[in-house]
């Protein structure tokens, strides 16, 4: 319910947030942080040992003054690295659930209309959005097998 208050400038039919499809949706976006997070501990790893001795030696012959703001600065990087990662997390969420949405709504309207055509129902119709290219000449074929069927009906 809290998505409708935020998508109020929507259709309501496309205020309510939903996956088609979950499973299959929700697999190229933890394949990809799956994959980021591998390269991630990699390159923290490698950055931790190319950088750990340097440190250690810096910590060690500056005054404890700046010794005190190395680590202050350390730990600040740290938050910040931390921060760009959830957002970097959160962007690729999104943008995955919006594009594998895009490619499997249409599968749905299609799937719909074949059960309604198997179900005897032959002026059923395919509705896709205008920006699903990709689909129209499957979905226009559907319509035609409908008129076809519905015509041999009729005979």
């Amino acid at each position: 319910m809290a998505m409708r208050s935020v998508l109020f400038f929507l259709p309501d039919a496309r205020r309510v947030v939903r996956l088609p499809q979950p499973m299959t949706q929700l697999k190229l976006p933890a394949y990809l942080l799956i994959a980021t997070l591998f390269c991630g501990a990699i390159f923290a790893w490698q950055t931790h040992s190319a950088y750990e001795r340097m440190y250690a030696l810096v910590i060690s012959e500056v005054p404890e003054t700046y010794a005190v703001m190395i680590r202050e600065q350390t730990h600040d990087f740290a938050i910040v690295s931390a921060a760009i990662f959830t957002g970097y997390i959160l962007l690729v969420m999104g943008l995955c659930l919006g594009y594998s949405h895009h490619l499997i709504g249409p599968i749905v309207a299609l799937r719909r209309h074949i059960q309604a055509l198997k179900d005897g129902n032959y002026r059923a119709r395919t509705k896709l959005r205008k920006s699903d290219t990709a689909y129209l000449e499957m979905a226009n074929d559907l319509d035609e097998l409908a008129k076809t069927l519905g015509r041999g009906q009729q005979s």
